[in-house]
């Protein structure tokens, strides 16, 4: 029993400090050759119902929907969006995975249909930011519903496909000195002390698998001038 359980601790470790480059490569070699089934129309692909103040945790890799739209096969998530004539927002993160050295993402895109399943709207790159976590990096971004004008019913969780791998700056600090100067005997005698530190830039590679949370959030529109 105690080698079962150290080596299942050894898995598990080994999960964790997999090569973003690894996971990668795993996540694409399911895609080309899946073994589920592949679905090619929106209206095949099932969606969970969701409600306002609920928040999911989602896993997308070789055990996901797969959706071909032609040109590019993704792993996929498909929700329902919540039964309300209130204003909401839909937050969505997606976790830094990899090594510090070799690290991944799933580029998230977010594609809103209509009852009939057609696309309304997508989001662009630039609705997400990377964010430094105290748990984990994440880029999150933040679409808002604000009366279901649109006819906005379901709601396509996927990634955003790239050709290559895009380089994001993480770098918080820059280096930099300030002059410290001393009165010496002959005159003044300054030193160059450094403040701070500079990080490069991590590139990370783009992942079709990753994890991801997302949640439905009630908000209220203000008028110009209202407050609290």
């Amino acid at each position: 029993m105690r080698r079962l359980l150290l080596a299942g601790v050894t898995l598990a470790l080994a999960a964790c400090v997999t090569p973003g480059s690894k996971l990668v490569e795993a996540s694409k070699s399911a895609l080309v050759a899946p073994a589920g089934p592949v679905l090619y129309q929106l209206s095949a692909l099932s969606y969970s119902e969701t409600s306002l103040g609920q928040r999911i945790e989602i896993v997308l890799d070789h055990a996901s929907q797969i959706f071909d739209d032609g040109q590019t096969r993704r792993y996929v998530r498909g929700f329902t969006l919540p039964r309300t004539d209130r204003p909401y927002a839909i937050s969505l993160s997606s976790y830094l995975q990899g090594t510090p050295g070799d690290p991944a993402i799933l580029y998230p895109e977010l594609l809103v249909l209509d009852a009939a399943y057609r696309p309304l709207s997508k989001t662009g790159p630039d609705k997400f930011s990377y964010r430094k976590g105290s748990s984990n990096d994440a880029l999150h971004g933040v679409v808002f519903i604000n009366d279901n004008s649109k006819g906005e019913r379901h709601l396509l969780v996927t990634s955003r496909p790239l050709a290559d791998a895009e380089l994001t700056d993480t770098a918080l600090h820059t280096m930099y000195s300030i002059p410290v100067s001393v009165p010496v005997k002959g005159g003044m005698l300054t030193w160059m002390i450094p403040q701070g530190h500079s990080e490069k830039p991590t590139k990370m590679i783009a992942s079709p698998s990753g994890k991801l949370e997302i949640s439905f959030e009630e908000y209220r529109l203000r008028k110009v001038g209202e407050q609290d």
